[in-house]
């Protein structure tokens, strides 16, 4: 009768080798613990994945959003339309009254110097208008200063030394052609006569380079051309003055 195969081949082992074979049931354990750990790595990504993915049915609102009412762009226009209009409103309202408080002052000046009568005046925007009938400075399409009108303005020169920078100096005339030797036109004689002016004015401390001389001849009437009367009110000779700073 033979014996075992194992006990064939064991006899040819020694005791040593026999220790030594390896023992397959603990390869197959180290295997299992892998493969285990491997499922679990794999578990927690998709996990992680699914989380990650997640999103609710309703947003979530902002806290911060109110129920305030909110202005249009119709609602802001008008009101800065508004703002801007009683703005305005508030500086004709403050330039009317301190041109009214400039033209009594003046106006006292004038009847102080004797002058009301032969000067009319109007404040506009901090500037004085003083308007002198040519038939005071003047003779008939002369443009010599009478002694009249030599009186008139010296009259007026402490009026004119309170002027805040430049003093305009106007010559107007009526629509009738003149055609002399002297002056060709209306233009020469306007600018004739706004000059005599202004030399007479140097001689009395007024300083040449605070005045200007200028035209207008027909251009600029204040009356109608068509009658004596209106022909004489647009021969004039007008005196430009800024009085006041509080006025732009």
């Amino acid at each position: 009768m033979s014996k075992p195969s194992l006990d064939k081949h064991a006899s040819f082992l020694s005791s040593e080798d026999l220790l030594i074979l390896p023992d397959r049931r603990s390869v197959q354990n180290w295997l299992l613990t892998y493969i285990d750990v491997f499922v679990l790595i794999v578990m927690i990504f998709a996990v992680l994945v699914a989380i990650s993915n997640f999103q609710t049915d309703s947003p979530i609102e902002d806290i911060t959003k109110t129920d305030l009412p909110q202005q249009t762009t119709e609602d802001l226009t008008e009101t800065d339309i508004n703002s801007e209009e009683e703005l305005l409103l508030e500086q004709a309202l403050k330039q009317q009254t301190i041109e009214q408080e400039i033209q009594e002052q003046l106006t006292s000046q004038l009847e102080f110097l004797g002058l009301a009568d032969s000067i009319d005046m109007t404040v506009t925007k901090g500037y004085a208008q003083l308007t002198i009938d040519d038939r005071i400075l003047y003779e008939s399409s002369q443009a010599e200063l009478t002694e009249l009108g030599q009186a008139v303005l010296m009259q007026l020169t402490p009026l004119l030394q309170e002027a805040v920078g430049l003093i305009y100096i106007e010559g107007h005339t009526d629509d009738r052609p003149i055609n002399t030797s002297k002056y060709p036109s209306n233009w020469e004689l306007g600018a004739a006569r706004a000059t005599s002016v202004l030399h007479f004015l140097t001689t009395q401390n007024i300083e040449a380079a605070s005045m200007r001389a200028v035209s207008y001849a027909h251009t600029q009437p204040i009356a109608d051309n068509q009658t004596d009367l209106g022909r004489q009110e647009n021969r004039r000779v007008n005196i430009v003055i800024k009085v006041s700073d509080r006025i732009d």
